[in-house]
């Protein structure tokens, strides 16, 4: 696909749009620190950010959920859906992606697989936001990444100032 570009104003619009298919996580900004939450719109979401307070890696390893249960005798019980709804990363850092990208060779690889982990990925797209003003703190680079890195993402926006561009990967 080619790039496109698509006004500021516009992107809460698209994301709305986005949010009747799909369960949007995005960066907000809580008690002065931005992490990633679900959004019910897309005034939620906080673009000034470079890194949130938690990675988004949290949202394929919850800090607790249940792995198993045992039913009650003679119940039969059908597989567990890990997620209700496929849904988006919206603004995810290319740095984060790469992380995730790590992630998988541990935990979806030829040798092991774990479902919950697998079930999440599958069921995520990453719209990544490229980092216009990396910080020096920064180490994307370090790692074989860069702060416009489109590997690993869906999709990737590079803030224009009034508008962005997308480019679909």
């Amino acid at each position: 696909m080619k790039e496109k570009i698509i006004k500021k104003e516009q992107i809460g619009k698209w994301l709305e749009g986005l949010g009747k298919d799909y369960e949007i996580w995005a960066p907000v900004k809580k008690n002065g620190l931005v992490s990633f939450h679900p959004i019910e719109s897309a005034k939620e979401v906080y673009f000034d950010f470079l890194n949130s307070k938690k990675t988004p890696k949290d949202l394929f390893f919850p800090q607790s959920e249940v792995l198993f249960s045992f039913p009650e005798v003679g119940v039969e019980k059908e597989g567990e859906t890990v997620l209700q709804k496929p849904r988006i990363i919206f603004a995810i850092r290319p740095c984060d992606a790469q992380s995730l990208a790590l992630l998988d060779r541990v935990f979806d690889s030829e040798d092991y697989q774990d479902p919950y982990y697998v079930q999440r990925r599958e069921g995520t797209l990453l719209l990544g936001m490229a980092c216009t003003h990396p910080q020096q703190s920064c180490f994307c680079t370090s790692v074989k990444g860069g702060p416009f890195e489109k590997a690993h993402l869906d999709l990737l926006m590079v803030d224009l100032g009034d508008g962005s561009t997308l480019s679909r990967l």
